[in-house]
Parts: C-alpha cells; sequence; structure tokens
C-alpha cells in the first residue's frame, strides 16, 4: 500500500499591510484566484486527500478554504499545527512520521524553504523535481507516491513524483 503526500505551498500572500505580522499576512487576490484554481485542477484530475496537516499562520489557512472551495467539495477537518509554520523539510518529515495510519493519501500546506526542500528530499530520483529542483512558487503543487506501508517509513528517496503544476500552468 503507497501513501500519497500533497505538497502544495501556500498561494502568493499579500505585503500591502506593513503592521501585520508574517504569521497574520493574508492572501493577495492573485493568491485567492490561484488557490481556487488550484482546486479545481484538484477536482478536474479526480485529487482527493484523507487527512490534510496546514500551517497556522493566515495565508495557508486560507488557502486551504480556497481550495476546497475550487474542490467543490468539503474534505475532512484540517489539522491545524504552529509546527508546520515555517519548518525545514526535516521537521516537516518528522509531522508525516505521525500522521494517522487510515490515511493513506497527506495533503500539506505550508512554507518555503521548507516545502521545496521536501519535494526535492523525498525523490527517489531527483531528476524527476527537475521541472522545480530552481524554484517551488506559491501555489505549486508536487504530487508524491511513497510504496511504504505507515508514515513512519516515508524516508528521504521514498517517492516518486506523479504530478506537478503551478497556476501559471493551468492559465
Amino acid at each position: 500500500m503507497a501513501k500519497r503526500i500533497f505538497i502544495f505551498r501556500h498561494a502568493k500572500s499579500d505585503w500591502g499591510d506593513p503592521s501585520a505580522s508574517d504569521h497574520d499576512r493574508v492572501l493577495s487576490p492573485r493568491g485567492e484566484r490561484d488557490a481556487y484554481r488550484m482546486g479545481q485542477y484538484f477536482h478536474a484530475n479526480g485529487l482527493r486527500w484523507d487527512a490534510a496537516l496546514i500551517s497556522s499562520s493566515r495565508r495557508t489557512m486560507q488557502s486551504y478554504e480556497l481550495l476546497e472551495r475550487g474542490l467543490e467539495q468539503m474534505t475532512v477537518d484540517p489539522n491545524i499545527s504552529g509546527a508546520l509554520y515555517l519548518a525545514s523539510a526535516e521537521r516537516v518529515l518528522q509531522l508525516i512520521h505521525a500522521q494517522d495510519e487510515r490515511a493513506n493519501s497527506l495533503l500539506l500546506i505550508g512554507h518555503n524553504p521548507g516545502f521545496h526542500e521536501l519535494a526535492l528530499l523525498l525523490l527517489e530520483d531527483v531528476r524527476e523535481g527537475r521541472d522545480y529542483a530552481g524554484k517551488f512558487p506559491t501555489a505549486a503543487l508536487a504530487v508524491i507516491d511513497c510504496d511504504v506501508e505507515g508514515w513512519a517509513d516515508v524516508q528521504p528517496g521514498c517517492g516518486r513524483l506523479v504530478q506537478y503544476t503551478k497556476p501559471k500552468a493551468l492559465a
């Protein structure tokens, strides 16, 4: 049984309010459109997740809400985690290890550089990540399958890239 990991970087945030902390920044209008469009991409491609782990930042939670809206259905109640906020790839991997084994697919929504590094770290053949080797833009999605029994077995190099897309590719 494989485990599927959806690595989704939050959509573009708004830098218009200089008094807002990084954690409290909201999505820009473009970010809102992109997150919704990516939800439509999930819908059109039959992509669903069994569990969701989302950074506690405002822009990641908004990204999740708009993904669901574009998907045209409610999915699961997400686990909002402060530990995912600006987490390193290694820290995200620890959080993956702690997931409920009843879930076979996990949506992660968080931040760079940790998500970019994680998307490369998990690949068995790093050449698969050539499309995002230099950059993992906002609202980008990497879908990686790991042929493992449990979440604790997810390790560097265990994964195969199933899909990679970004909002620009959908325009």
